[in-house]
Formats: structure tokens, C-alpha cells, sequence
């Protein structure tokens, strides 16, 4: 009888996605660089969130990858998922005449390059990688402590200095590769464990990490730093954020919650439909208003922007339910026609 899945993570795949799809819905609307007063700190302390969210689902994924065996159809399943929103609704946006160019265009027809998806990209070619990073975890533990730690201080601590760092395809895979390591040193030697740290202290210390981010980035003389260290996915205040949280999660035990895990499963649907670079326009614009919410007070304003994440959540994965119901139609009609 198969165990049902427990729902502290899935919550967490939850928050990480709705903190992304609030980040950009800031970001690619305007709204960041229109607002000011308290709307503009709105804007920060919401919108803040989604480099880190990269860190909290990379880690969830590594977490259950390094024990798992080796599926090359989860890469191909992934890519088929992306392939089945970006390409469609690029195409409608052709036929509607929103495309908003070639460069949109081609991005959505060849959805596995570019930056539009590129979490996605990076995801796909970590999990074609796992069999070869899985060889690490055959040293002995001290040569792996040493592996981890050199990595983290190549990766992490030199991209915490502030400077002009190159964000693209493959400094985003390398640091997927080197987290996934990460995660199997500590999941090898017990280290969260070992440590028997209270999960809210885990809790208060993300939340006072990622409050003085927010903080940092008000300030003028702090901004770009701060700016700089919420973004670069490598720094070591945006990798700490996402560990707190992630621990958090992981030690706090809610069962298993259908309507949690149903919503859980198509935030990969959420965050591919919703970054698709042609409908990115008409989907800030004509569908959120993103305009009407502009001049709303502070509360509302806020509201606002946590009620447009959720809509989307919400509609998005009842198309990925469509979507599931017609590739498990496909895959079963193919099954019969082999078995004949």
C-alpha cells in the first residue's frame, strides 16, 4: 500500500512558489519601479522572496534526489511539461498578435534555452547529472566533508563579496550541482541531526535573515549590497535564508494533507505557465490589472498582490490537472497499443 506523502514539504514547494510568482509579478509589471512610500516597502518585502524560493525548492528536490534511484523519464516528463505550456501559448500569443517578438517567440518554441524558464533548464540537466555527482558520495566522509566545504567557499562565500557577478545558464547549473552535493554531505553524515537545533529557531533566524535583507535594501547606502545578496542565488544571506526555512519545514510534521499535496503537485505547472515570455505582457497587464492595483493603500495594495499569486496557483493548477489527466490518457492508450 503506498505511503501517503507528508505535507510539510509540499507546503513548502506552496510558499516557494507563490513567494516567486509574487516576486516577478513586482518586478515585471512595473509595480517596482512605480511605487513609492509604503507601497515601495510593500514591494520589497513581498517581491524579495523569490531568489531565495530558487534555494528552498533546489534544496527540497536535492533532499529527495541524493537517495533516490536514477529516473531518466523524470527529465523527460519535466521537459514534456515545459514543452506543453511554453509552446502552445506561445503560439497563441502569435495568433492573438502578443507575442511581443522574436525573441519571445523563440524562447517559447525552444523552451529549454534562455533565462525565461531557465530554472526549469537547470533543473532538467541537474537531474541528467545526478548519476555522476552521485559518485561522490562514495568517499569516505572526510573526503567528502572537505569536497563540500571547498566547494562552498569556491561557490558561496566568494559570490557573497559584492561585485559584478555573470548570472546565466551555466553559473546557475554549477550552483545546482554543488548545492545537490551539499545536500548529500549533510544528508550522508546526519548533520541536522547531529545538531539538534529547535525547528523555530531555524524559523526565527530565516525570518530575521530575510527581514534584514528587506531592511538593507531601504536603505541607500545598504541597497545594492542587499539588492545583490537577495538575488545572486550563490550569496551566502540568500543560501542561509533558504536552509532556515527549508529546516523548518522539514522538522515540522502536519501529516499528510490531501488538499495541500494536490496543490503541491503542478507548482513546477505554476512556475513554467506563468514565466511563459510571450504571455508574460498579457498576463501582468490584461489578466492581474496590475495597473488598477497601483494607487490602492498600503493593505490592499498588499492583499492585492497576495490575491493575484493565489489565483494564479489556483487556475493554473486546475489546467495542470487537465493536463495530467490527458498525458495519463495518452500514456495509457500507448501501453494498450504495445500490449496488443
Amino acid at each position: 500500500m503506498p505511503t501517503q506523502r507528508q505535507s510539510n514539504i509540499e507546503l513548502l514547494r506552496i510558499f516557494a512558489i507563490l513567494m516567486v510568482v509574487m516576486g516577478h509579478f513586482i518586478r515585471q509589471s512595473g509595480l517596482l519601479e512605480s511605487e513609492t512610500g509604503i507601497n515601495s516597502t510593500v514591494n520589497v518585502l513581498l517581491g524579495s522572496g523569490g531568489r531565495i524560493a530558487v534555494n528552498v525548492f533546489l534544496l527540497i528536490g536535492s533532499w529527495f534526489m541524493v537517495d533516490s534511484t536514477f529516473r531518466p523519464g523524470k527529465a523527460l516528463r519535466l521537459y514534456l511539461e515545459t514543452a506543453f505550456y511554453c509552446i502552445p501559448i506561445t503560439l497563441l500569443m502569435i495568433c492573438l498578435g502578443m507575442a511581443g517578438g522574436a525573441r519571445n517567440i523563440f524562447q517559447g518554441l525552444l523552451p529549454f534555452f534562455g533565462r525565461p524558464v531557465w530554472f526549469a533548464s537547470a533543473y532538467i540537466s541537474l537531474i541528467l547529472l545526478t548519476p555522476f555527482l552521485n559518485k561522490a558520495f562514495l568517499l569516505p566522509v572526510k573526503k567528502l566533508t572537505y569536497l563540500t566545504a571547498s566547494l562552498f567557499i569556491l561557490f558561496c562565500i566568494t559570490s557573497t563579496i559584492p561585485c559584478f557577478s555573470t548570472i546565466d545558464y551555466i553559473a546557475d547549473l554549477s550552483w545546482f550541482c554543488v548545492l545537490y552535493l551539499i545536500v548529500g554531505w549533510a544528508k550522508k553524515s546526519d548533520i541536522l541531526e547531529r545538531l539538534h537545533v529547535n525547528k523555530w529557531v531555524y524559523a526565527i533566524v530565516g525570518t530575521l535573515i530575510y527581514a534584514g535583507l528587506c531592511f538593507a535594501a531601504r536603505i541607500s547606502m545598504l541597497m545594492w549590497t542587499a539588492n545583490y545578496w537577495i538575488d545572486n542565488i550563490r550569496t551566502l544571506p540568500n543560501i542561509a535564508c533558504a536552509v532556515c526555512i527549508f529546516c523548518f519545514f522539514l522538522k515540522t510534521n502536519i501529516g499528510s494533507v490531501k488538499l495541500v499535496n494536490f496543490f503541491a503537485r503542478s507548482v513546477f505547472a505554476v512556475y513554467i505557465v506563468h514565466q511563459v515570455p510571450a504571455f508574460r505582457e498579457f498576463e501582468w497587464s490584461t489578466l492581474c490589472h496590475a495597473h488598477s492595483i497601483s494607487g490602492l493603500p498600503p493593505s490592499l495594495y498588499a492583499l492585492s498582490i497576495c490575491g493575484i499569486a493565489m489565483l494564479l496557483l489556483i487556475s493554473i493548477t486546475i489546467l495542470d490537472l487537465l493536463r495530467a489527466m490527458l498525458f495519463t490518457a495518452v500514456e495509457s492508450h500507448f501501453r494498450k497499443g504495445s500490449a496488443a
